[in-house]
């Protein structure tokens, strides 16, 4: 029973460094300090959001079946 209790607190710190890592990391290099991002239009960005969700989506798909 502690066992599972001390595994499942880890395993949150773990998710959580690793989606802030993903979020404030990568996303917000590539979104708020590219060049290309900032000078593009805003169908570009729109694009790029876009493909973003559609990847969140897919990832979440997949996780259905594994």
């Amino acid at each position: 029973m502690t066992a599972s209790i001390v595994s499942g607190i880890l395993d949150t710190f773990s998710l959580g460094i690793l989606i802030y890592t993903g979020l404030i990391e990568l996303l917000a290099h590539e979104f708020l300090f590219n060049k290309e991002m900032i000078n593009g239009s805003n169908a570009k960005l729109a694009y790029a959001i876009g493909c973003l969700i559609l990847g969140c989506g897919i990832m979440a798909l997949l996780r259905c079946w594994a």
